[in-house]
């Protein structure tokens, strides 16, 4: 419980940093913006990256990095199956 207290109304994350201060010496509640903001990237990562990504890189270069890891994928699946079967 008490690790979602960060995503709980003002009340019960004073009552947290009250606990905190007594317990741990934390006497600043962490940012909102960063609480916030952590949560986005610790539940959303893939999400969020594609919108980054969607957003900052054409389509063109989307599809070469795109046909160079699924060539690199095959090349190293491969090299792995050659070396399996050769034991």
């Amino acid at each position: 419980m008490m690790s979602q207290v960060d995503k709980m109304l003002k009340r019960f994350r004073a009552i947290n940093q009250q606990f905190n201060q007594v317990f741990q010496g934390i006497s600043i509640e962490r940012a909102r913006a960063i609480t916030c903001a952590t949560f986005v990237n610790d539940n959303m990562a893939f999400a969020v990256s594609k919108l980054y990504i969607k957003e900052n890189f054409n389509e063109n270069a989307r599809n070469q990095v795109l046909t160079r890891m699924i060539d690199n994928t095959n090349r190293s699946l491969s090299f792995s199956f050659t070396y399996i079967r050769s034991k």
